[in-house]
């Protein structure tokens, strides 16, 4: 569930069909930046050296080793959603299939 003490998430614009790459992508980089900017330091009272070693290593080896994979993730469920569902997949759809392939 959603838990009401947190703000709803603010998921960029996903462009499946002209920019599938890159908006997969712009997911990637919003979670980084919410995991660096508040989870980390908030949660964990990390000094800003570790935060941003951190951050370094999920931007060299996420972003260069789940690519392929994650795409796959959305392309799936974008299949699955068109058959199963009565409705248009809405751009929280994809950012959430893009969330799930970056897992």
């Amino acid at each position: 569930g959603v838990n009401p003490a947190e703000p709803p998430i603010e998921y960029p614009t996903y462009d499946y069909e002209n920019d599938p790459k890159g908006s997969f992508l712009q997911v990637c980089e919003m979670l980084i930046r919410d995991l660096t900017r508040s989870i980390l330091p908030q949660r964990y009272d990390l000094p800003a050296k570790e935060v941003e070693w951190i951050q370094d290593m999920l931007e060299y080896n996420v972003k260069g080793g789940k690519m392929n994979r994650g795409l796959m993730v959305v392309d799936a469920g974008v299949a699955i959603l068109k058959n199963m569902e009565k409705r248009p997949i809405t751009n929280e759809d994809y950012c959430r299939l893009a969330v799930l392939g970056w897992a």
